[in-house]
């Protein structure tokens, strides 16, 4: 505000006292000015109610030690965070995640994915890792934050299976599942979904992603097509496919 009124050569009350609403409007560029000529003067009134959040976004200006693909990710993590801790303050879920990344060499990536509601943390991180452009698999394989994790994926894999069985089973208490989930922190769910996903895409392109993404319930059946006709190994077991893709429906 002082930086305003000191641009128009205004340096004490009198002056500021005797614009016109309409000078104070063009100099807030907008009612604020026309609010703030009304207070001046003594004037009572509501502040016009606060329509609800319909979106909350954060966005940041890369430094240049920041401005690589591993890093630039990284900072769009804690900006997910943040805007999630905003979303629980406020008791609000997310149904759709929208990334878009420029750099001065590249052109910029946009992205618009709708989710199944959810405002922790965790799972929000989940939809964003999946939807950052990774480039090709190769390329994934170079990058120093999630080489360890790839090579474990021939272990990951069958106990993504697993994890999955037992979770729907429901028969896993606090400390088993936190034992179950240990070999997946870190980058190990970015290892394992993004393996998963490369191989839908090669098959449905990103369309076929964002698809899965639409309806994270199947995932392991659009996997398992992927993956027979691009002669990917692992598979999992059609039944529990099926289950995943059933939760949630009426009668079970």
């Amino acid at each position: 505000m002082e930086q305003r009124i000191l641009a128009e050569g205004i340096t004490t009350m009198r002056q500021l006292c005797a614009l016109t609403r309409e000078r104070m409007h063009t100099i807030w560029g907008g009612v604020l000015g026309d609010r703030l000529w009304l207070w001046l003067r003594g004037e009572d009134f509501l502040e016009p109610p606060a329509r609800p959040l319909q979106t909350l976004s954060r966005q940041h200006i890369l430094p240049p030690d920041c401005r690589t693909p591993d890093k630039a990710r990284a900072v769009a993590l804690k900006l997910l965070h943040s805007t999630a801790r905003k979303m629980r303050r406020n008791d609000l879920w997310a149904g759709g995640l929208s990334l878009q990344v420029g750099f001065y060499d590249h052109v910029a990536f946009a992205c618009n994915a709708r989710i199944e509601p959810c405002h922790d943390p965790y799972t929000l991180q989940e939809h964003l890792i999946a939807v950052w452009p990774q480039g090709s698999w190769p390329e994934l394989e170079t990058q120093d934050h999630i080489k360890a994790d790839l090579v474990r994926l021939p272990r990951l894999l069958p106990e993504t299976k697993i994890l999955f069985k037992r979770t729907l089973n429901g028969k896993m208490n606090d400390q088993e599942y936190r034992t179950a989930i240990a070999d997946f922190l870190g980058e190990g769910y970015h290892a394992t979904g993004a393996r998963l996903l490369s191989v839908i895409e090669e098959v449905h392109g990103r369309f076929g992603v964002l698809s899965v993404m639409d309806d994270p319930r199947k995932l392991l059946t659009v996997y398992n097509v992927c993956a027979a006709k691009a002669t990917e190994p692992f598979r999992f077991d059609p039944q529990l496919a099926k289950a995943l893709e059933r939760l949630g429906m009426s009668g079970l």
